[in-house]
């Protein structure tokens, strides 16, 4: 969970780097609790603060491991 009061899209703000950091630790989660190979997504629900629209994004990124 992130909170943002800026102007860049929360949608954005799950970068390249994030999502990399994101699939390691779900690796990792995955392997401790003996659950590699189960499906598994990552979705990114953003909030406007304002107007309390939400934004839900299905499956917004694959797995981003370097390893």
């Amino acid at each position: 969970v992130k909170v943002r009061s800026g102007r860049l899209d929360p949608l954005e703000a799950v970068d390249e780097r994030k999502q990399r950091h994101l699939s390691r630790v779900a690796f990792d989660f995955l392997k401790r609790h003996g659950m590699l190979g189960r499906p598994a997504r990552f979705d990114v629900v953003a909030v406007d603060g304002k107007t309390l629209e939400c934004t839900h994004v299905a499956d917004a990124f694959d797995v981003a491991l370097d390893y």
